[in-house]
């Protein structure tokens, strides 16, 4: 079961990275023109949700409790970040 969950989280992570990077140069939430800074950090949080996927299908993968626990710190840390700029650039 919590294989399952891990390769779906870690599905979730590369959708959400392909957003990114596909937002790069398009329009990004209400930005009609993405910013170059902008688009640096879209850049890297897709590279950074891209290791954190990779991550987390290991610790499906080998099902190592405390990879488990990384990968989803991980994960949140990213996510918080990722939170924590969007206002940043879109106020």
């Amino acid at each position: 079961m919590i294989t399952s969950l891990f390769i779906c989280f870690a599905l979730l992570q590369l959708v959400l990275a392909l957003y990114l990077l596909n937002h790069r140069h398009e329009r990004f939430l209400t930005l009609k023109e993405v910013p170059a800074n902008v688009r640096h950090d879209l850049t890297l949080f897709a590279f950074a949700f891209i290791a954190s996927a990779v991550v987390a299908g290991l610790a499906a993968a080998t099902g190592i409790g405390g990879m488990q626990i990384v990968a989803l710190i991980l994960a949140a840390l990213i996510t918080t970040a990722l939170g924590l700029m969007i206002p940043k650039y879109l106020g």
